[in-house]
């Protein structure tokens, strides 16, 4: 006989957001946002630039905190406080359009320092660990190269290396390919796609609809701070309620079938 006490028999939440609201100065990037992520589940944002989309990862990290609201993420509410923040960050994977990497540092260092810093590894392990990480990206064989001497899409390869290095529990993607050249892009979203497989919690700004499409749990359209939308990829994609949804997934289709990325990919309507 049990005590009476239902237990939830879905995942644990990761993120929860209640009404987070974020200014910056007289401009509210986010507005009221209510969310609730959790363990193992893949949410693609998608909206126009300003939508607060990356605001919203940024406050997720713990690199921005809201003004109003409730934020928490892996059991902190993200707060002013150093000692929080500092608990929080270790177990979040970010991966930035701007790859971020340290210019002075070699792949091998801009992937070991996080180690070694954060993580306190060992000088050993903290190497052992960035060379199985570079491998998975297919970068081991640049490990004595600096950021300048690679592409956009290999200097992207190890940021997404730096970033589950360290074993995250939730890993951020912000438009990862928005720097990286068009016929470099299907292999970050591939790389992407084997990270979600692996059961990582995965909350990525992305207009790749092919990512979203094979394997977001669910989308998520923002603009002006708020939450227009929210449904599996297919439903916004095609039968989405709101008239700015609508117009925003016509654009980025009509982008594709422009630029070529859409053939000998499922884009015609679902069954």
């Amino acid at each position: 006989m049990g005590d009476g006490l239902e237990v939830d028999p879905r995942p644990p939440v990761v993120v929860e957001c209640r009404d987070v609201t974020k200014w910056f100065g007289t401009f509210c990037a986010l507005d009221q946002v209510s969310l609730t992520i959790r363990a193992g589940e893949v949410l693609a944002l998608i909206g126009p630039s300003g939508a607060g989309k990356s605001t919203l990862l940024r406050c997720i990290n713990g690199l921005e905190v809201p003004t109003e609201g409730q934020l928490e993420v892996l059991g902190h509410e993200v707060v002013n406080d150093r000692y929080v923040l500092d608990q929080l960050r270790p177990r979040i994977g970010m991966v930035f359009q701007q790859f971020n990497l340290f210019p002075q540092l070699t792949v091998e260092n801009n992937v070991v320092l996080a180690q070694r810093v954060v993580h306190r590894r060992s000088p050993e392990e903290a190497k052992a660990r960035a060379a199985e990480a570079l491998e998975r990206v297919d970068m081991l064989r640049h490990l004595r190269k600096h950021p300048d001497q690679l592409s956009g899409g290999e200097q992207q390869r190890v940021a997404i290396a730096r970033a589950l290095v360290v074993d995250p529990e939730l890993v951020l993607f912000d438009e990862p390919t928005a720097s990286v050249d068009p016929e470099l892009t299907k292999g970050i979203v591939d790389l992407m796609t084997d990270i979600a497989r692996d059961g990582v919690t995965i909350v990525a700004v992305t207009h790749e609809l092919g990512f979203a499409r094979e394997v977001a749990d669910r989308m998520l359209y923002l603009d002006e701070g708020r939450i227009v939308e929210s449904g599996h990829p297919d439903d916004l994609l095609w039968e989405a309620r709101d008239p700015r949804t609508r117009q925003f997934m016509q654009a980025i289709r009509r982008d594709w079938v422009r630029s070529g990325r859409a053939e000998g990919s499922p884009w015609a309507p679902p069954d």
